[in-house]
């Protein structure tokens, strides 16, 4: 009994060693035929996408790319300042003739984006051969000069929030009349203040603008202009105007200050006399010096012709 029972054990055990290497087979047949199945889908899948490449490809090129329909014919360019139309197309890049569809609007905006004179640029493609640009322009608001050498001078620009510019050429503008001879001058600004096509960090060139912005809107716009602006002093802006006054500012709450100096100024009139200096940076007890009007002549009086920093529509 005891070897009948033994036998049957083993015999039992080479039935199962049978089962588990038929299904083993079985296994690795059908992991076989799954790799060839995958190997050959994804080669049919591929197949089929360079096809289709090929084929998007060519009808891009037919009756895309090189359709005439698409060449660019007009570029419909507006700007709200004085740079010339042409000037601002050359800058932008694109040529009569491109491809309107294959147009890359983000590199002609970043084309013009990088003139510091240039604030805003819109682009825009209009179907089937058009290029809309529009332009708003950064509008200076005072000059400076910069000595480099003996005898020479760099002469930048300043727009109302600090941002550094090179004048443009009159070549480059659409009005022959170049206004920046009418810009007022800032003095005692460091050169490392001063960097083109960025903004300016001094607080003191910071107030010296607020300032020129509050004094357009002011009463005394269309009585006197500002010629000169030096913020060397600390705390304090030092203006000389075209009549040859000196008005010393705060460098806060200038509309306050400027309304004082109308005060101050129509006062002076009623009693014939003129401003020659004036120290709005205190609060009481204004300091103040007079001229006759009677001793000066009388072209440093009145304004035959007043000056504008601000630009004209064009």
């Amino acid at each position: 009994m005891r070897f009948w029972f033994k036998r049957g054990n083993n015999r039992n055990y080479r039935r199962e060693v049978f089962n588990l290497e038929m299904r083993s087979e079985f296994s690795r047949a059908d992991k076989g035929r799954f790799v060839t199945l995958f190997v050959g889908g994804s080669f049919g899948i591929l197949i089929l996408c360079i096809v289709v490449w090929q084929f998007a490809t060519f009808f891009k090129t037919r009756f895309i790319t090189k359709n005439p329909a698409y060449a660019i014919k007009v570029i419909d360019v507006e700007t709200d300042g004085v740079i010339s139309r042409e000037q601002i197309w050359r800058w932008s890049g694109v040529q009569v003739g491109q491809n309107l569809i294959d147009l890359d609007i983000s590199h002609v905006r970043r084309n013009l984006e990088l003139i510091p004179m240039i604030r805003d640029v819109s682009v825009e493609k209009v179907l089937p051969a058009t290029l809309r640009i529009r332009v708003t322009e950064r509008e200076p608001i005072a000059k400076v000069l910069m000595t480099d050498a003996p005898g020479s001078e760099t002469f930048y620009t300043v727009d109302e929030m600090g941002f550094v510019m090179l004048p443009l050429h009159f070549s480059q503008l659409s009005t022959p009349v170049l206004t920046n001879g009418f810009l007022p001058t800032i003095i005692g600004i460091g050169r490392t203040d001063l960097k083109i096509g960025t903004r300016v960090n001094s607080q003191q060139v910071l107030s010296a603008l607020r300032l020129l912005s509050s004094f357009e809107r002011s009463q005394m716009a269309g009585l006197v202009n500002i010629n000169v602006i030096d913020v060397s002093y600390p705390g304090i802006l030092q203006v000389i105007t075209d009549q040859g006054s000196r008005i010393t500012f705060g460098t806060e709450q200038h509309e306050t200050q400027l309304r004082r100096w109308r005060t101050v100024y129509d006062y002076g009139r009623k009693m014939g006399k003129m401003v020659v200096t004036l120290d709005l940076s205190v609060a009481n007890n204004v300091p103040a010096t007079w001229a006759d009007i009677s001793n000066i002549p009388p072209g440093q009086i009145y304004n035959k012709q007043l000056k504008t920093t601000r630009k004209r529509n064009v």
